[in-house]
């Protein structure tokens, strides 16, 4: 048994220093040619916080690059809690809500099996309502395993899915230079506890 702790003390150390490494890679330029990320949290200890550095590193790299980037997954990262969501969610998108175009090419957001709930969500919402996001964006993926613990607070309802409708209300009549505006043609909530007034919000909003 202490053989086993001490493995796998060891397997999270060396996944929070790859988190870290990523980060800085972004930051040196030496991943500006990738096109797709995609990272699950396999360390059911990992939280938001352990990859806040690879998240600060994508956001505050030269915008050269990410700007190739078009499929970023990053899944089971916030299993603690909303907050460890809320934490990754404003580390990702550049703390300030930058428009500085470092996004405009992501076609596929998966933040799949992370515990965002709906302040989360809306933490996302008002990055998209800003111009974080460019109009390659078409699929959104928020969805939950069946198997994650989850509380009423930390999974997605009524309020989350409110405020991203608006987002993408006001993004959707957006055109002209740059084409800015957003339209989704695929967002996955499975998992959610969305009940009947989320659901209510999403038929009308979409």
């Amino acid at each position: 048994f202490a053989q086993a702790k001490s493995w796998f003390s060891l397997a999270l150390a060396a996944a929070r220093r790859f988190t870290r490494e990523v980060g800085e890679s972004f930051q040196s330029g030496a991943l500006s040619a990738l096109e797709e990320l995609s990272l699950t949290n396999c360390a059911p200890d990992l939280t938001a916080e352990s990859t806040m550095d690879m998240a600060k590193g994508m956001a505050l790299a030269p915008v050269d690059s990410v700007r190739n980037l078009q499929v970023l997954r990053l899944r089971g990262y916030a299993l603690g809690g909303f907050e460890g969501g809320v934490a990754l969610l404003t580390a990702f998108t550049g703390m300030n809500s930058t428009q500085d175009g470092r996004w405009a090419g992501l076609r596929v957001l998966d933040l799949s099996d992370n515990l965002l709930g709906d302040i989360g969500v809306e933490r996302l919402s008002e990055s998209m309502a800003a111009g974080v996001f460019g109009s390659a964006l078409e699929e959104l993926d928020l969805s939950l395993n069946r198997h994650i613990r989850r509380s009423q607070q930390s999974t997605i309802g009524p309020a989350g899915i409110r405020a991203l409708v608006n987002a993408l209300q006001a993004r959707r009549g957006e055109d002209g230079e740059g084409a800015r505006g957003i339209r989704l043609k695929r967002l996955r909530l499975g998992g959610q506890y969305l009940r009947d007034d989320g659901v209510a919000e999403l038929v009308a909003g979409w």
